[in-house]
């Protein structure tokens, strides 16, 4: 169940990143990028003031990149502390 959720919300901002970067159509909502960042950053870090310098969201995809990588590492290194 964790891990599903931590995911779901990797790809929520993972999705926005890139239609802010890429001036692709807007699907997701600011709001539901928000809610991505708070949930993954009461278990890792999130770079925040990257995300808020830039108007709300990563200044590029490879900045992005650089946190989802770091989730990413302490999913792996955390995940059985999860386990519900």
């Amino acid at each position: 169940m964790f891990k599903k959720k931590f995911f779901y919300y990797i790809s929520v901002a993972d999705k926005y990143t890139v239609e802010r970067t890429t001036g692709a159509d807007h699907k997701i909502k600011t709001k539901a990028f928000l809610k991505a960042l708070q949930f993954i950053s009461n278990y890792t870090k999130v770079s925040m003031d990257k995300v808020l310098n830039y108007e709300i969201g990563y200044p590029s995809y490879e900045i992005f990149e650089i946190d989802k990588s770091k989730w990413i590492m302490w999913y792996d290194s955390n995940k059985c502390n999860n386990i519900k």
